[in-house]
């Protein structure tokens, strides 16, 4: 998991110029950052409601970031042309 993360960042910054690198780094981590309290706290008291809610909460979580990363890949390479 540890390999994945710095591949797929290395992958990430790849597609940006030399000006966005630092503000996608601070954002990358800024959101490392967030996880690490959320995500538990989130899942926990989801467990409390019913016992198949933190897979539901997480596949919820995948689609949504599938989307999000598909709108913005669309306007990334729309920009660059």
């Amino acid at each position: 998991f540890g390999l994945a993360q710095v591949l797929l960042l290395e992958k990430l910054l790849a597609s940006y110029n030399e000006e966005r690198k630092a503000e996608i780094l601070g954002i990358n981590q800024s959101l490392r950052a967030i996880s690490g309290i959320v995500s538990p706290l989130l899942l926990a008291f989801s467990m409390w409601l019913f016992p198949g809610g933190p897979f539901a909460i997480s596949g919820a979580m995948l689609l949504v970031s599938l989307f999000l990363y598909l709108g913005s890949y669309k306007e990334v390479v729309n920009q660059e042309e």
